[in-house]
């Protein structure tokens, strides 16, 4: 974001919420993001739902109150022709997350974790290789009835969800990380000049 923009994040105070201080940092971790796009600090906009949503949003997520496993990526697109309802009929399943629908978004970002059809699986010499480092790759986004994300995963489930919708379920379950133990925040980019 830095090259792209040309933005110094040094020039942006925020209250950084793990050690209730304010200050300003270079390189800003997925947490403090959050908090930039939360405060209107170098962000056009906070984006409050998935509909809203454009390719090159940046959505950033965090375990509210540590920063070991929060994220941040680029929105490429949400396939909208993907959205599942969460399946609350079957057994297992999470009540409270009746009414719910989980979508595709493909992302780019940088990391050394694959998503579901990661770009960094390239063929090297014949094989198959995973390259860490910047590529695409989609995750999943459950959302509410208004459009809220309330959950991701990381990677899709791989089963089907018509003609497995168990194993699905199960497949989601496993993956899948909820508000409010964890926030996500969509920050729209500013227009470049």
């Amino acid at each position: 974001l830095k090259t792209v923009y040309g933005w110094n994040w040094k020039n942006y105070t925020f209250t950084d919420p793990l050690l209730g201080v304010t200050k300003s940092v270079a390189s800003p971790t997925p947490y403090q993001y959050i908090q930039l796009v939360k405060e209107g600090k170098g962000f056009a906009q906070h984006v409050a739902t998935l509909d809203q949503a454009q390719a090159g949003d940046i959505l950033s997520w965090w375990t509210v109150g540590s920063d070991a496993n929060d994220h941040t990526m680029i929105i490429s697109a949400v396939n909208w022709n993907s959205g599942l309802p969460y399946p609350s009929q079957l057994a297992g399943a999470n009540p409270s997350l009746a009414g719910t629908t989980y979508y595709e978004v493909q992302v780019i970002d940088s990391s050394a974790d694959l998503h579901t059809a990661d770009s960094r699986l390239v063929n090297v010499n014949g094989s198959t290789q995973h390259i860490a480092g910047l590529g695409t790759g989609l995750i999943g986004l459950l959302v509410d009835a208004n459009n809220v994300i309330v959950g991701r995963t990381w990677s899709l489930p791989t089963s089907n969800y018509y003609t497995n919708p168990a194993a699905w379920l199960n497949g989601l379950t496993s993956r899948l990380r909820l508000a409010p133990q964890y926030e996500f925040v969509i920050g729209r980019m500013p227009v470049l000049p």
